[in-house]
Parts: structure tokens; C-alpha cells; sequence
């Protein structure tokens, strides 16, 4: 009777994974401009370095540079529904408004700016010089520290 219950499981897990793989997931994958733009992080940026980014990017960005986001996994963030709520509302605006008295800004360094972040209908801050551009993203130096 285990071995019944077992089968239907492990072919749902299957089918999940293999249709995933086959849409390519974007909360599984990354573009290649993505990855570009994550690797300049990686070598162009202090270890300390804080970036703010949409919570979709922000899983993926301590993966493969080791620096931290403001948002990045639900179980792995202080204060997480407040940081995401407020991380989503500020990328709705247009342009990004940094607000440099939010505690949330305090520490950050950089902005990252892509696809995933436009999907929130917002735009990118207009007051500032990137620091690396490519096809699909742009990073900006945040400068919001006093």
C-alpha cells in the first residue's frame, strides 16, 4: 500500500520538474544577462555590498555573487514581508525614489535593474550614473548612505 501511495507522488514531483524545465521557470532560471551582470558584482564589488533588487532576482544574486540583498528568501530575511512589501511599492514608482531616510535603504550599495524589476511597472532611478550596463540590466551605484 506505501509503494501505491509513493508512486503517484514521485511521478507528480516528476512531471513538476520536467515541466518546469521544459517552460524554463523563471523563478528557476536566470538569463544570460543575468548572469553577466551578477558576475561583474562578483568581481567589481566589496564582500560587504548590499543590493537592491525585485525578491525575484534577490534569491538569486547571494547565490552567485556572496553579497547580500535587502530581500532574498522568505526564511533567510529579517523582517521579510515588510522588507518584500516595501521593495515591491518602490519599484512600482517611476522613477525609483530613493527615499534616503527609509531604514531599508541605510545600507544599500547598489540597485540591480532588469526585466524583473520592470515587471513592477516602475523605472529606473533617473538621477544616476550606471556602473555596468548590458543588453538587459543596469547596475546603479545607490550612493544613499549619509
Amino acid at each position: 500500500v506505501l509503494i501505491l501511495v509513493m508512486i503517484p507522488t514521485n511521478l507528480l514531483l516528476l512531471s513538476g520538474a520536467i515541466y518546469a524545465s521544459l517552460t524554463q521557470e523563471s523563478s528557476l532560471y536566470i538569463s544570460k544577462n543575468e548572469r553577466l551582470a551578477m558576475d561583474w558584482i562578483y568581481r567589481n564589488t566589496p564582500e560587504g555590498s548590499i543590493i537592491f533588487s525585485s525578491p525575484e532576482m534577490g534569491v538569486f544574486i547571494p547565490a552567485y555573487t556572496g553579497r547580500k540583498v535587502v530581500y532574498g528568501h522568505l526564511f533567510e530575511t529579517i523582517d521579510a514581508d515588510s522588507k518584500k512589501d516595501w521593495i515591491i511599492h518602490t519599484l512600482q514608482s517611476k522613477p525609483l525614489i530613493l527615499d534616503k531616510g527609509h531604514p531599508f535603504w541605510k545600507d544599500v550599495d547598489y540597485i540591480f535593474w532588469g526585466a524583473r524589476e520592470e515587471a513592477y511597472g516602475g523605472a529606473p532611478p533617473d538621477d544616476m550614473n550606471p556602473v555596468f550596463s548590458n543588453n538587459e540590466i543596469t547596475i546603479f551605484l545607490a550612493a544613499v548612505k549619509p
